[in-house]
């Protein structure tokens, strides 16, 4: 059974296509926004518990704007489908859907948070590079290293160290190591890997809400060939005809 994580800013229409995708292939379609609404601000080691949670399925069709957690999805997905749609198209979308639900009295949304959703689609859709600080490039380093999969993927033994790396870096480091970090870091001493993950570990996770469709291609970097970047309808048919050719080779 196919693996499909689809990938988009909001009013890309990612919610729309894995509904489509589930049905077609049969397969289970988890909107990982419940995620977000479910843990919020919690550690993001219960986010990497449901996505360990959902890797446990045959086959499935994940969607959401969210990276790092979703890392083990991204891993053992068969495609990953990154949506970039023109900015005019996404906030039209986002506008209609907001009236249209509010006519129904089916929108859990308050008008008031329209600005600053809009704002967040402006900035994602800004296609400005603006290259990671030297902070952001030694944490993704680290992070990178820590959490290398190995050859034989997400299985139970390195499901349970990936998670306990989470759960690690989601404690706040000791009192002792903050003292020590202050006072050598400065000086140019690494300190060790986790602490340093630790440390800086809801910094780094705020600085993701800063990302761009840009940053977004740079992070899929890491997934050579499994990306289909969906932009047009004729896009749309292509993505269609790739996923049922997989779904085949699996069948064959």
């Amino acid at each position: 059974m196919l693996k499909i994580h689809i990938i988009g800013g909001s009013g890309s229409g990612k919610t729309t296509l894995g509904g489509q995708l589930a049905k077609r292939f049969g397969i289970p379609h988890y909107d990982l926004d419940q995620v977000g609404w479910k843990h919020g601000m919690k550690p993001l080691a219960c986010y990497v518990e449901e996505a360990l949670t959902i890797l446990k399925q045959p086959g499935w069709v994940t969607e959401g704007n969210y990276l790092f957690w979703t890392d083990p999805l991204l891993h053992q997905a068969d495609c990953i489908v990154l949506l970039d749609i023109p900015l005019a198209v996404a906030v039209w979308r986002v506008l209609y859907r907001h009236v249209d639900k509010s006519l129904r009295g089916t929108n859990p949304y308050a008008t008031k948070l329209m600005i600053p959703l809009l704002k967040g689609i402006f900035y994602f859709y800004d296609h400005t590079d603006r290259p990671p600080t030297e902070f952001m490039r030694t944490y993704l380093d680290l992070y990178r290293q820590q959490t290398k999969v190995p050859a034989t993927g997400f299985n139970e033994e390195f499901s349970a160290r990936y998670l306990a790396i989470y759960q690690a870096i989601s404690e706040p480091p000791a009192a002792d190591f903050s003292q020590h970090y202050r006072e050598t870091y400065n000086n140019g001493v690494e300190p060790p890997v986790l602490d340093f993950l630790r440390m800086h570990h809801e910094k780094f996770r705020m600085s993701e809400l800063d990302r761009t469709i840009d940053t977004t291609y740079k992070y899929l970097e890491y997934y050579p060939g499994k990306v289909f970047v969906l932009k047009t309808k004729a896009d749309r048919q292509r993505l269609l005809t790739h996923l049922s050719t997989l779904d085949q080779r699996q069948s064959d």
